[in-house]
């Protein structure tokens, strides 16, 4: 009877200034994401005693719930930046104790609502994410991490629809700038949008790679401008870019696995009685994801076009040590 009214009491324990209370905010709401399904049942018909009615009703503001923490979540990475932090406290360009401990605890935050919401709440926090990520332009040190943790999450639990609606925009939104002219390849200080875009595009290729297939033609015209780049930080993160596509196609994950069979969206049910249940390890729902010939297809491909030319590089460079230069290296 009490869980809606907890969870959005919760929300302002998420406070950019008081980091602490926002792990353990964090923490706590993961406990109850872990316990009850986040389905709105407040249209169910089925027969049910009045106080299962009481909570149903209630559900219907899960949606509400879920749009709250993310504005909220928005606002706390919003607030972090690689200016407020630091410098003795930073090791080059290494993460601080703080920031990985942060971008963990968003991450596990987020897998853990999204895991258990119907496909219908999903959606419009979907639709709120990709708000966010059209309106803003992150700096990629620190807040740009947290929200490519945020987006990473999206992508883990929900690879298709999350590619579906963010990679096109993230494809406008970098091939013009990679494409205008062949200065910026050997720039050095790279417009902080093509920064921003790819460091995205990483979070969200880190999926089963059979949501990557439908995508591939797009993403080879994105790796052939990226890995063309001059700049320390545009290199570092087009290779990251190639490294989670490869290990995305070729992982065998789980992509799925839930408490009980019974699926999110069957309106008329009401997932109350679902609350609190204990895990039936005997018949406990895993789907696993085993790349197939398409994937095993698309990395023979891009093993090819791109990685055949760094090893011919290298083998030249054994017979020849006096070859490689920086340029010829990038």
């Amino acid at each position: 009877m009490h869980v809606l009214p907890l969870l959005f009491s919760l929300l302002p324990g998420i406070d950019p200034n008081d980091v602490g209370k926002t792990f353990a905010t964090f923490r706590l709401i993961s406990v109850y994401a872990t316990l009850i399904p986040i389905v709105d049942s407040s249209r169910s018909t089925a027969i049910m005693t009045e106080e299962e009615r009481i909570v149903c009703e209630a559900t219907s503001r899960f949606e509400d719930f879920v749009l709250q923490f993310l504005d909220r979540v928005f606002m706390f990475i919003d607030s972090s930046s690689s200016e407020n932090v630091r410098l003795e406290n930073r090791g080059g360009n290494s993460k601080s104790k703080l920031e990985s401990i942060a971008e963990v605890a968003l991450s596990g935050v987020c897998a853990t609502l999204l895991r258990e919401m119907s496909d219908v709440i999903f959606e419009s926090a979907l639709h709120k994410l990709r708000t966010f990520m059209t309106e803003r332009i992150l700096e990629t040190k620190v807040a740009g991490q947290l929200a490519a943790a945020v987006y990473n999450s999206f992508s883990h639990i929900n690879g298709c629809d999350t590619l579906r609606a963010l990679l096109p925009a993230l494809a406008q939104t970098i091939l013009p700038l990679v494409s205008e002219e062949e200065d910026i390849l050997k720039e050095e200080n790279l417009d902080h949008r093509l920064l921003h875009a790819m460091l995205i595009l990483s979070a969200i290729v880190d999926t089963p790679g059979n949501n990557l297939i439908p995508h591939m033609d797009t993403l080879f015209k994105v790796l052939d401008r990226v890995l063309l780049l001059r700049s320390m930080d545009g290199n570092k993160l087009a290779c990251h870019l190639l490294k989670s596509i490869l290990s995305s196609l070729s992982m065998i994950t789980p992509w799925q696995y839930r408490s009980n069979k019974r699926d999110y969206n069957d309106s008329n049910y009401p997932y109350v009685r679902e609350w609190g249940q204990s895990v039936d390890l005997d018949n406990f729902c895993i789907n696993w994801y085993i790349p197939g010939e398409e994937e095993i297809a698309a990395i023979q491909r891009i093993f090819s076009r791109y990685l055949m030319v760094q090893i011919d590089k290298l083998n030249r460079y054994c017979k020849d040590t006096s070859i490689l230069s920086r340029s010829v290296y990038i």
